[in-house]
């Protein structure tokens, strides 16, 4: 066997199942000697390392989940999804993103139909944290633009932005799990959709509650549509919007980047 196809074989089993040790093939035994301890054993120990290395890696990218169904349960939670989602780069800093539609499925969870969401949340803020440290558009740079240049000014939103909809009120749930608050939430489900805008502005992420005439708008600026094409779209679907202040306070809030 190449040493190729041995690496692979003996990753492809660190994520089998636990009980999978007991017997483990002899393609991968026969390259190991005992050294005073069952083959089986030593295995055994490696994959519980590997997968405990991983798991603290979950705990630490979701503390809200953590802070809602307790630690042992995203614990458990975690290693039934490593097993089916082993990570694809040496670099855990982004792992578990795809958390979220394990957990839509993941039984145990059912009851709590919003914790999919809470990851999607998470995953997000992970996301930003670890995002390119891009230049951002800045109120000076608005200023140095040309008003006839205006609607046909190209933004772009920053690597480390990130917006979220829920059906549940994500936001007060959070504040709740981060001790912001201490007022009891007697009922999950948003009256109507709820937005959020993630964000990393410096070195802390930020996440706020945003208008669903905000969303449609950087939804604009996302698809690459010019300022006066994403301001008409918005506009027009949202009459009463105030534009300017909005934009102003996009701005300020480090969300825009352009392209050079």
């Amino acid at each position: 066997m190449s040493l190729h196809n041995f690496q692979k074989n003996f990753s492809a089993l660190l994520f089998q199942p636990r009980d999978t040790f007991k017997q483990p093939p002899a393609n991968i035994t026969k390259h190991f000697s005992d050294n005073g301890i069952e083959i089986h054993e030593g295995l055994e120990a490696y994959h519980a390392n590997v997968l405990g290395s991983l798991t603290n890696a979950i705990l630490q990218s979701f503390p809200l989940i953590a802070s809602i169904t307790g630690k042992d349960f995203l614990r458990a939670m975690a290693k039934s999804f490593i097993i089916k989602n082993p990570p694809s780069t040496a670099c855990l800093n982004t792992y578990g993103d795809t958390f979220d539609a394990f957990i839509a499925q993941y039984p145990p969870a059912r009851s709590l139909p919003y914790l999919p969401d809470i990851a999607r949340l998470e995953i997000a803020c992970n996301a930003a944290f670890y995002a390119h440290d891009d230049q951002p558009f800045t109120a000076q740079d608005m200023a140095k633009v040309a008003p006839d240049q205006l609607e046909i000014l190209h933004l772009t939103l920053r690597q480390n932005v990130r917006t979220i909809t829920s059906e549940y009120k994500l936001w007060d749930i959070r504040k709740l799990c981060l001790g912001i608050t201490n007022d009891e939430i007697l009922n999950f489900n948003a009256p109507e959709a709820e937005h959020l805008l993630v964000s990393r502005p410096h070195l802390e992420v930020h996440v706020r509650p945003i208008s669903l005439a905000d969303v449609t708008f950087l939804s604009a600026i996302q698809d690459e549509e010019t300022l006066g094409q994403a301001a008409a779209k918005t506009l027009g679907a949202h009459p009463n919007y105030d534009l300017q202040q909005a934009l102003a306070n996009f701005i300020n809030a480090d969300i825009f980047t352009v392209d050079h």
